[in-house]
């Protein structure tokens, strides 16, 4: 009788050191996911998968003179870059519980089905201790997961940390050219643009060894940086091209060199709202005034060199007559609008529908539009574009209107109404 009593003694001690175990690595995924900018700086992942192998490796860094290192085999991808090579059946190896001073807690062994999350450091995987793959942890993380999706996906994320990185190379760069800095002793020039994919190098079917293929991006608009050419070629970060198909839009950061094919992140998410977070990141950072970059937009449409298609396009100087209710949203998942209308004083280019405009801006803030230019009677110069759907049309951001910029409008409605003749 004793014997059983203090086997059931050692089994409920077992069971509740395995569950202590369990909900602190539970915690500690949960605070890396709550993490994005930690999450894009280690290119971290999350899958399911389930424990290929085990085994001790040797090293005087831990206590216990050892490694517990483990080999997964993935079954389904919960968050991972697009460049990853990461799917079901692919095996992470390396994958140390950093310094464990014991084997894994029960009940874990060769064959467990888990929850992962690992990041990347020093070209090798580095993975925090597994938690059980239950239907209920499932349903635990997925959340998590879907919350970081709402902060951007992964390679936007990574735009993020880059624009951070650059913008403290920027302060500290002692060159005489504006927005340059040194790397390893050449100049680099941060680009951060949309464009239209226009051509991808094709996998060789004829070597063993694939070399690094390169994909050519045109760009339609530049949010930070300088560039005269409309076409750059970069490398991709994996064989896969991030998955990207010519005829795609996208969003890209490039450090532009004298050498091509140039180092770039390139993101599958072109949409209003994720250039909203790139102008917002910009702004935040002190990068990039939000004026100078919406008057450029202007300037690109209203001459013209827009790749964008237009859709009876008008240009007008104009009062802010109107501003509906902010948004009230914890963390966008698409794009939240706030309605804005303008009243039309000068017409600078095509032919308005009305003179009341109405149409909607991305705030995300869950604060008022900036002002400026969003000021109720301000007066902006406006660009918009017919969408013939309820009465409303798509328009840029406004511009405060100074005499200086109705100089360089006039220019260019003139430029382009010479090339149209």
């Amino acid at each position: 009788m004793r014997w059983h009593r203090g086997l059931v003694l050692v089994l409920l001690l077992s069971t509740s050191a395995g569950v202590s175990a369990q909900s602190s690595s539970l915690a500690l995924i949960r605070e890396r996911l709550q993490d994005w900018r930690w999450m894009a700086q280690q290119d971290a992942f999350v899958f399911v998968g389930e424990i290929g192998t085990t085994s001790r490796i040797p090293t005087r860094r831990c206590s216990a003179g050892y490694h517990e290192k483990l080999d997964y085999i993935v079954h389904d991808v919960l968050w991972s870059s697009p460049d990853s090579y990461l799917q079901s059946g692919y095996v992470v190896s390396k994958g140390f519980i950093d310094c464990t001073e014991m084997p894994l807690p029960m009940p874990f062994h060769e064959g467990s089905k888990v929850i992962v999350l690992c990041g990347i450091q020093l070209g090798h995987y580095a993975c925090l201790p597994p938690v059980e793959a239950t239907t209920a942890n499932r349903n635990r993380v997925q959340p998590w997961v879907d919350n970081l999706r709402r902060a951007g996906e992964p390679v936007l994320l990574q735009i993020h940390e880059r624009i951070l990185e650059d913008g403290d190379l920027l302060d500290k760069s002692t060159l005489r050219v504006p927005g340059t800095f040194r790397i390893n002793g050449e100049p680099v020039r941060p680009l951060v643009f949309s464009g239209l994919v226009k051509w991808i190098e094709p996998i060789p079917t004829t070597v063993h060894v694939v070399p690094r293929r390169s994909i050519a991006v045109s760009i339609s608009r530049v949010l930070w940086g300088d560039n005269t050419q409309p076409q750059i070629r970069a490398y991709c970060n994996s064989t896969k091209c991030g998955g990207v198909q010519v005829g795609w839009k996208v969003l890209g950061y490039c450090r532009l060199t004298p050498h091509e094919p140039q180092e770039c992140l390139i993101s599958l998410c072109p949409s209003e709202l994720g250039i909203f977070k790139l102008k917002h990141w910009l702004v935040e950072r002190g990068l990039e005034t939000q004026a100078d970059s919406d008057f450029e937009e202007i300037h690109a449409e209203a001459d013209g060199t827009s790749m964008r298609y237009q859709n009876f396009p008008y240009l007008f100087i104009g009062e802010i007559s109107g501003l509906g209710p902010v948004p009230h949203v914890l963390v966008c998942k698409q794009a939240v609008n706030q309605d804005v209308e303008f009243s039309i004083s000068t017409v600078l280019m095509g032919k308005p529908p009305n003179a009341i405009v109405k149409t909607s801006y991305v705030n995300c803030s869950s604060q008022p539009l900036p002002s400026p230019p969003f000021s109720l009677h301000a007066t902006v110069i406006g660009y918009c574009e017919q969408t013939h759907v309820g009465g409303w049309d798509r328009c840029l951001m406004p511009v405060p209107l100074t005499a200086e910029r109705l100089r360089k409008v006039q220019e260019w409605t003139a430029k382009r109404q010479a090339n149209q003749h």
